[in-house]
């Protein structure tokens, strides 16, 4: 961990003095005195009468002032001033840690917040922040990481790099945690008066004596040469760290505690300046990343002035943000910093001009050195289809090389999200059922309408084929309420006008981009739209509507050869967190033997249990001939190869919870290697309320975790749908041309 550190800290050595565009710092354009002093209202004059003597170790009382009637309603008792907010962290880690001490820390996050706790010999424990939740803070992980152990919890909201931040509820039971824990929360607000969808949160420290709270004048303020920050603290806490920093700093300069009082007194025009630029340089920023779907991942930031972007196509992160202010002269922070190497930090606070000459100047470097470089609103590039990524495969090592997926997440922004309820607000008021088969009819020319982000998103991922073999679209708000409570069985979701209508016509919108949606006259009465949910009675099944066995990691309907290019999944409810289970054939290594075993038609799948008639909710005379073929099916199956297509990027079909051991020695063979590699590559995936996700099925598997079902109406409740790029193979299955459904 005290790596990342040195790392920053390098960076900032090495190219902040010297490039001609700054995107990667996290502050905001700097003011100078002939700025202050026009927007401030101070001469020289004033500057001249300033008598430069020893100052007190709590601050200068005029500017502990202008801080308490800022902040604290004037409680100037509990202010102390100090040399940047660094020195506040300093102070506050060696006065109240220990070694062996816990400390819960963000991540990522900036290093200073877990290096001097680690100097000293502390235990960090980390609360991640996700780029699958859009960084979201989880307060219900927050719950499991602070206990009887921990000492301190350091956070910063708004967050540097991401910009995520929490909602005031959230704030106040995070305040209730560190407090029923008996630990000390210290409060990172350097951020806090530059936000956007909300109003700052409140000033924390003035609600718990537990509370350390700190902040600067180098970050909204764009003073950072002044080195002014502050703690905010109970006087009895703030009595501590004047102890040590008797021993180290001892005060301030009265030249710089005069700047740093006017510059407070007058916050509101400083920041009131830069958060307008901020604004502008935010929607720019938003643009260009659309601009650059495939390259570039993002979770629009709440607050700050930095975003921590994706950069999914490049192999190394870091090698590229040298070269781009090596030669290029842009500052942009790699990851790595931070201890997420796929990563980078993109700074927008500086002026609107440099902003936009680093952007195009990063833009040119990134389209040039990815496979995947394309010009906006054109085709993708020649090089996602004609990259080779196998060379000779005459050794162990020389196997599969994986092509980097351009795009696993893609996050809706509020104007996409407001075009698509606009767009199904029309079709529900014309199609009162997602399973209409004129709504089927038109969704193919109907999703053509949604926002062209989210369009070219679904295209490339249908086109390229990426051996990531996910994407996941997030950020389409769910009402949790009028959705009602989880069906008790899939039967009854069914019986009226679905209250999940519009989130379906979603669904099936976005999967008509990447084929033709399909169903099975054997699973959930013929439906296209299928509910996985646990269902009472069922919990130990090897299906959708189990919970307490895990479903064992599969392509779906691998024994049949009609199966979907594509499975779908919409979360509507998750609360208990719930894993989808995924891996793709990306980092699978075989010896070549093994690999060539499994393109021969040595094995067999046998049918898994959702198409058993005694899964269906009432027999039907009519499905008979479909549940005797699917007996067939079993009892005699097919033999067929597990792997099929370019060696070089085969596709998949397994299900070895439906599979027997092979009778050829090769194939056994071969059949557990592949089994082992993707056990070791599987991983969780926790679907959010709102989350569409789609998985490639001929070169991915997916599974879940067992669970313990509610039967409250609160329980897992996901959509899934099959998608085929081909209607036309299973025409001979289905009644006439126009039915989506396969005998």
């Amino acid at each position: 961990m005290k790596l990342s550190k040195v790392l920053l800290e390098e960076w900032m050595r090495l190219y902040y003095f010297e490039v001609e565009a700054d995107i990667g710092s996290s502050g905001v354009q700097n003011f100078s005195m002939s700025d202050l002093r026009e927007l401030l209202g101070f001469t020289y004059d004033d500057i001249d009468r300033i008598v430069l003597r020893d100052s007190e170790s709590w601050g200068g009382a005029e500017v502990r002032k202008a801080l308490a009637d800022r902040w604290l309603g004037g409680r100037a008792d509990h202010v102390l001033v100090t040399h940047g907010s660094s020195e506040a962290l300093y102070l506050i880690m060696i006065s109240l840690l220990s070694p062996g001490d816990e400390v819960l820390v963000l991540d990522p996050c900036y290093p200073q917040h877990y290096s001097i706790a680690d100097a000293v010999g502390c235990r960090i424990r980390r609360w991640p922040l996700r780029f699958e939740r859009g960084f979201r803070p989880d307060l219900r992980e927050a719950r499991d990481l602070i206990g009887p152990d921990t000492r301190m919890v350091v956070v910063n909201f708004p967050h540097n790099p991401t910009g995520a931040t929490l909602t005031p509820h959230e704030q106040e039971e995070l305040l209730g945690l560190v407090e029923a824990a008996g630990a000390y929360l210290v409060w990172d607000g350097v951020f806090s008066e530059l936000t956007y969808e909300a109003p700052p949160l409140p000033e924390p420290a003035l609600r718990s004596d537990r509370v350390l709270s700190i902040g600067t004048l180098s970050k909204a303020y764009g003073l950072p040469g002044l080195r002014v920050g502050w703690c905010f603290a109970a006087p009895e806490l703030l009595q501590k760290l004047i102890e040590t920093r008797d021993h180290v700093t001892l005060h301030l300069s009265p030249l710089v505690e005069f700047v740093a009082a006017k510059a407070i007194t007058g916050g509101e025009r400083l920041v009131g300046l830069r958060l307008e630029q901020a604004r502008a340089n935010r929607a720019l920023l938003a643009a260009w990343v659309s601009e650059h779907s495939g390259l570039v991942e993002w979770a629009p930031p709440a607050g700050g002035v930095s975003a921590f972007v994706r950069l999914p196509s490049l192999q190394d992160v870091d090698a590229f943000c040298h070269q781009l202010a090596r030669e290029h002269g842009v500052l942009l922070i790699p990851g790595s910093c931070f201890d997420h190497p796929q990563h980078a930090r993109l700074g927008f606070g500086d002026s609107t001009d440099s902003f936009r000459t680093g952007l195009s100047r990063l833009s040119q470097l990134l389209r040039s050195s990815t496979p995947f470089a394309r010009s906006a609103g054109t085709a993708p590039s020649q090089a996602i289809y004609a990259e080779t990524r196998l060379k000779d495969r005459t050794g162990p090592e020389e196997w599969l090389k994986p092509e980097k997926m351009p795009m696993s997440r893609f996050t809706l922004v509020d104007e996409e999200i407001r075009s698509l309820q606009g767009l199904i607000a029309q079709i529900t008021a014309v199609y009162e059922s997602s399973e209409d088969p004129g709504f089927l009819l038109d969704a193919s020319v109907l999703a053509h309408e949604m926002p062209k982000r989210l369009r070219t998103t679904l295209n490339t991922f249908r086109l390229a084929e990426p051996d990531r073999a996910l994407l996941i679209i997030s950020g389409y708000p769910i009402n949790d309420e009028a959705i009602g409570a989880t069906p008790g069985h899939w039967l009854r979701s069914a019986e009226t006008r679905s209250p999940a209508l519009e989130y379906e016509i979603l669904f099936v919108l976005t999967s008509a981009l990447l084929g033709d949606c399909i169903g099975w006259s054997t699973q959930q009465g013929g439906r296209i739209i299928h509910d996985v949910l646990p269902i009472r009675g069922m919990e130990n099944e090897q299906i959708g509507v189990g919970s307490e066995q895990m479903i064992w990691w599969h392509t779906e309907d691998a024994f049949h050869p009609l199966s979907g290019d594509y499975v779908g999944m919409m979360c509507l409810r998750n609360l208990d967190r719930v894993p989808t289970t995924f891996a793709s054939l990306e980092q699978i290594r075989l010896d070549p033997e093994d690999w060539q075993a499994l393109f021969e038609p040595l094995y067999t799948i046998q049918p898994d249990n959702s198409h058993r008639q005694a899964a269906a909710a009432a027999d039907n005379d009519d499905l008979e001939k479909m549940y005797h073929r699917i007996e067939e099916m079993r009892q005699e199956p097919d033999k067929v190869a597990i792997l099929s297509g370019d060696p070089r990027s085969p596709y998949i079909r397994i299900d070895p919870y439906f599979m027997d051991p092979p009778d050829d020695p090769r194939a056994r063979k071969a059949f557990a290697a592949l089994t082992r590699a993707i056990d070791g590559q599987l991983r969780d995936l926790v679907l959010e309320s709102g989350d569409l996700c789609f998985i490639d099925n001929l070169k991915a598997v997916h599974g879940r975790r067992a669970f313990k079902a509610r039967y409250d109406g609160r329980d897992r409740w996901l959509k899934r749908i099959n998608i085929t790029r081909d209607l036309r193979k299973s025409r001979v299955d289905r009644p006439d041309t126009l039915s989506r459904v396969i005998r």
